[in-house]
């Protein structure tokens, strides 16, 4: 994978998203969901930042195969103090130089941004992890219970 690659598969994404907050889908706070098959036939999808970034990273990892150069971040962009975090973002490892890939900004170096980094999340997610700040869990199904 290099840098052009990426960025294809960023415009291709981006293309596909519209943006819909969790609450005004599903009625709750997060609700994670993929949406690789829908940006691979080139249709819209609705989601927020963490289904963004779950896209691109299931699409990096099918295309690409290397899920150790793939991570999604959780980053507190100063917005909201009071939060730990209030963002998901997708990092890729390229040639040792890791990127991040973001629903609200082009690609940058993860030394460049001005995020504070919270917590990373190794791919794929397991069947069961704590959201630190809301003490909820995600399951396979893509919910967050």
């Amino acid at each position: 994978m290099n840098l052009s690659d990426l960025q294809e598969i960023k415009h291709s994404v981006d293309y596909c998203h519209v943006y819909q907050s969790d609450q005004s889908r599903f009625g709750k706070p997060e609700h994670w969901e993929s949406f690789q098959k829908i940006v691979n036939r080139g249709e819209r999808f609705y989601g927020d930042c963490d289904d963004y970034c779950l896209t691109v990273a299931n699409l990096i990892i099918k295309q690409f195969q290397n899920p150790d150069d793939v991570r999604l971040a959780l980053v507190n962009t100063g917005s909201h103090n009071n939060a730990a975090f209030d963002h998901v973002v997708c990092l890729v490892r390229i040639h040792g130089i890791w990127y991040v890939v973001d629903n609200r900004r082009p690609i940058q170096k993860q030394n460049e941004t001005a995020y504070r980094w919270y917590a990373f999340i190794d791919l794929p997610l397991s069947s069961k992890w704590t959201l630190y700040q809301q003490g909820v869990e995600f399951d396979k199904t893509g919910a967050w219970e």
